[in-house]
């Protein structure tokens, strides 16, 4: 059995394994998980520093656009205002749920895809659409450390090129 097909038999049977962990109706998102994105929407929406880091643990890691590793909130929310004064600032963000998969009873892998509009300022490398839109796929581990006090524990960003040509689930 080659490499490729070993990777896809062993990716496809994982995947058969975990889907039931996984909520069949992304529209039955968590109170507490849906109340972390909104607040992530309205945070950036106001250019709000503070607010989009509010909602990550204090021991948080978070790996931007940049690659850059972001230790620690107080780290996120530093980068984050100098992102709101510079090339993302007065944008807006959108987020769209993508899959939610619960790991265990305290800790939630979410999936989503982030738009970024209404740029006007130069962004460098960053992969806009023609429309001005960056497009991402933002992946977030949120942990429930105390009871009903959910947070980001971990979260990756990653750019997408072609939003059009997105391999959706």
């Amino acid at each position: 059995m080659t490499s490729r097909l070993r990777a896809i038999t062993t990716s496809t049977l994982l995947g058969v394994l975990i889907a039931p962990l996984a909520w069949a109706d992304v529209a039955d998102i968590p109170q507490a998980i849906a109340d972390i994105l909104d607040h992530k929407v309205e945070a950036w929406n106001a250019g709000d520093a503070q607010g989009w880091g509010a909602d990550y643990a204090d021991d948080s890691v978070v790996i931007n656009l940049a690659g850059m590793r972001l230790e620690g909130n107080e780290e996120n929310i530093a980068r984050h205002a100098e992102v709101f004064a510079g090339p993302l600032g007065n944008t807006t963000l959108m987020i769209d749920v993508i899959s939610i998969q619960q790991l265990t009873a305290d800790t939630a892998l979410v999936e989503t895809h982030l738009t970024v509009g209404d740029i006007t300022n130069e962004t460098g490398a960053l992969p806009l659409t023609e429309s001005g839109e960056l497009h991402t796929r933002m992946s977030f581990l949120m942990s429930n450390a105390n009871a009903g006090d959910w947070h980001i524990q971990f979260a990756q960003n990653t750019a997408i090129e072609d939003p059009a040509a997105e391999v959706q689930p």
